[in-house]
This record gives C-alpha cells, structure tokens and sequence, in this order.
C-alpha cells in the first residue's frame, strides 16, 4: 500500500482571509474541515478544555478534524471514497512537496501598504513523517497548485 497521507492542514491569508483547510484520517475514515479557526486559537480552546496539553500541537489540532466547536465556524465532511485522497498523494508527489519540509521564509515588500500574504502547509504521513511549511509573501514553488487541488476538493464535497 505504501506510505499514505493522513492528514493535512493548509492555509493561505492576504488581502482576505480563507478558510483553514484539515483533513485527518481517524480509525479509517477520513474527515475534512474547512473552519475559520487557527491551530493556535483551536488548540487553545481545548487547552482550557484540558483534551491536551500542548498548544502549539498541529498535529492534535488534526485530530479533531470530525468536530466543529460552538464557537467555529466551518463544516465537517467525511469522505466515503479515498479516491480524492490518492490524487492529492500524486499531486504531492509530483510537486515533490515532501522536499518542502522545513521552508520558513519572509519576503519584506517595500512601498507595500497591505499586510502582504502568509502561508502555512502541514503534511502527516503514514509512516510518520510530516511536512511544515511556512513562509511570509514567499511559499514554495507548487504551493498554490496544491492549495487550489485542496479547494477543489472542499468544493466538490459542498455540491
């Protein structure tokens, strides 16, 4: 079978703010979220509702991928196919986005009145590798090829 994707979190801000992206794979199934809420700020919640520990745990943040909070806005979907899953792998693949691990990087743009573009990835795999992507007006190149197959894939789930 070799190694799978089992979770991920993506998300983009510049001029608006978009959805946080997630999906994890628990007990076999695989839940998606598009929500509103940040790792630090979800995480956070559930520090005060002492489920875990560690704030900073995007990873633990992943696994609550099934459940909205009162306060969070979003939607859950639980995929019955894999298929979604397996193109988003050989994307990955062909991106080579496993190479990505560890870029953080932050472009200052002068004369720039906005507050620029922020970009965070978090890939989990099987075998328990992970990804961690962050950047400030820089990402990797084939960031936004992988953003937009994830929002494509949230916009099937919604129709």
């Amino acid at each position: 079978m070799g190694v799978r994707l089992t979770g991920f979190h993506i998300h983009h801000q510049g001029m608006a703010m978009e959805p946080y992206y997630i999906m994890r794979e628990i007990d076999s199934v695989i839940y998606m979220k598009e929500t509103n809420c940040a790792p630090d700020d979800w995480c956070m919640l559930e520090v005060e509702n002492s489920r875990h520990r560690d704030k900073s745990d995007v990873a633990t943040y992943l696994g609550f991928a099934d459940v909205l909070k009162d306060c969070e806005y979003g939607h859950v979907y639980k995929l019955e196919d894999r298929k979604p899953i397996e193109e988003l792998e050989q994307l990955i693949e062909e991106l080579g986005a496993k190479s990505w691990d560890g870029f953080n990087k932050s472009v200052q743009r002068r004369g720039v009145l906005d507050a620029g573009d922020s970009y965070s990835l978090f890939l989990e795999f099987s075998d328990g590798s992970t990804v961690k992507v962050y950047g400030y007006n820089a990402c990797p190149e084939g960031f936004d090829d992988l953003k937009l197959k994830i929002m494509k894939m949230f916009q099937s789930l919604e129709e």
